[in-house]
């Protein structure tokens, strides 16, 4: 039996750092927070955590904490300043160290190869609507391959196509930033999904031991009674009318079951792009196990939504976040169910704002989300659904977006702009989850 994969989860923008350093070219989050009314704080990731120089003391941390694995994500334009062509050495050096400093501390790498950081060179030419985008990741996702064979054995190709389509193309609350019609949004998300097949495909290519996934997310509806259940079920792969790409089914039908839903094609039928056999056969590369980033749920008592507010549920310290840890046993208990593949929570965590006091933080209810979270997820690897790990978002409080440093998840605090690492409590809960949970 595979070993359970206890860890935590970053992306390269959010705490690298060294934005423009030896060269490294500029990404579209580069670019879109140059406009400081894009950012709730008026900040950027040009410093973020400083984990472009500070990687090995995070290791260090890393260790302490006890974890076994350690996801983190790739800089499209540090490796490929130019987005395709010419490979920057001193780029690809950085995650070679990287790399080897997780190994030599037996800390499994799990690389995610597209963490919303597309080049800016290559949004110039189009970004998603440009027809040789699937080519563009494909040729990223080979040169990684062959740099990590023999290092790294697990690959996520894309992080949360629904926040890259419905956020970054759509609504523009994220880089690029773009307001395209729902015709030109469809389009992104089949060429998004043509450039997840080729990336597929091309890593096997090259090592065919690798494991490959792609990291969905979505609201989970969670089911109070028995009269509810499959009432939610349903509703956690439907195809909304007007907002098709926040959804999970979209995405993860072509790749898993051969085919976009029915819902899909009979709600935007008229407006989608051609989608031929071959495209389908190439989108169709099933996932050797599937990344789950799970924060937000709806509870369904008698058949019907609950108001959150009246019920008096907890609400994080980022709006968007109600906590309902059984949105996490339901959500992998529904995935596992609809497609039979290994389930990685790949991120699970939560917004917990409170402040550092005389070099401590006591961020109780941080624990207390855990515990729960944890327990909740144990109880749907008890009931037959295959767990294969638990992540937790993130190390690090970081740069959170279009939040900017305003919003903490991390185990570990920054004072920003300051960048020295202080240990939550609960930092030291999840350690001792770790130890007490290692199968």
């Amino acid at each position: 039996m595979d070993k359970f994969l206890f860890g935590v989860a970053s992306s390269a923008y959010q705490i690298e750092g060294g934005y423009n350093e030896d060269g490294k070219s500029e990404s579209i989050w580069d670019t879109f927070c140059e406009d400081r009314n894009n950012i709730e704080d008026k900040t950027d990731g040009r410093i973020a955590c400083d984990s472009y120089h500070r990687f090995k003391e995070d290791v260090a941390l890393l260790k302490e904490l006890g974890v076994n694995s350690y996801r983190f994500s790739i800089s499209w334009p540090r490796v490929l300043p130019e987005g395709t062509g010419k490979i920057n050495a001193k780029g690809l050096k950085y995650y070679l160290d990287l790399i080897g400093e997780l190994i030599s501390n037996k800390i499994e790498p799990i690389v995610t190869v597209y963490h919303w950081d597309l080049p800016q060179i290559l949004q110039d030419k189009g970004g998603m609507l440009n027809k040789d985008f699937p080519d563009w990741l494909a040729e990223y996702s080979s040169v990684l391959a062959s740099a990590f064979k023999g290092r790294v054995t697990k690959y996520i190709i894309i992080n949360e196509p629904q926040c890259i389509v419905g956020q970054g193309l759509v609504t523009g609350d994220h880089a690029p930033g773009l307001h395209l019609d729902i015709k030109d949004a469809l389009y992104a998300t089949h060429n998004l999904l043509k450039g997840y097949g080729k990336s597929f495909k091309a890593i096997k290519r090259i090592d065919s031991k690798a494991e490959i996934s792609i990291a969905t997310t979505g609201n989970v509806y969670v089911p109070e009674d028995k009269e509810s259940a499959e009432i939610c079920r349903q509703k956690t792969f439907s195809v909304d009318p007007e907002y098709p790409w926040f959804g999970m089914s979209i995405y993860l039908d072509p790749i898993i079951l051969g085919n976009y839903p029915e819902e899909y094609y009979k709600n935007f039928g008229d407006i989608l792009p051609a989608i031929t056999k071959e495209d389908l056969d190439l989108i169709h590369q099933v996932p050797d196990f599937l990344s789950f980033n799970n924060y937000s749920g709806t509870i369904y008592r008698k058949g019907k939504p609950i108001d959150f507010k009246k019920e008096g549920i907890e609400t994080a310290d980022i709006e968007w976040e109600q906590i309902i840890p059984e949105s996490l046993y339901y959500g992998s208990k529904f995935l596992y169910g609809r497609y039979k593949r290994p389930v990685l929570v790949s991120e699970n965590g939560m917004c917990d704002n409170t402040g550092a006091d005389k070099g401590e933080v006591r961020d109780i209810r941080r624990c207390r989300y855990i515990e729960k979270y944890f327990s909740s997820l144990m109880k749907a690897r008890k009931e037959g659904a295959d767990i294969k790990g638990y992540l937790y978002w993130s190390l690090f409080d970081n740069f959170e977006w279009s939040r900017g440093y305003s919003k903490r998840f991390g185990l570990v605090y920054l004072p920003f702009p300051d960048t020295a690492r202080i240990k939550k409590d609960s930092f030291y809960f999840y350690k001792d989850l770790v130890k007490k949970n290692n199968f």
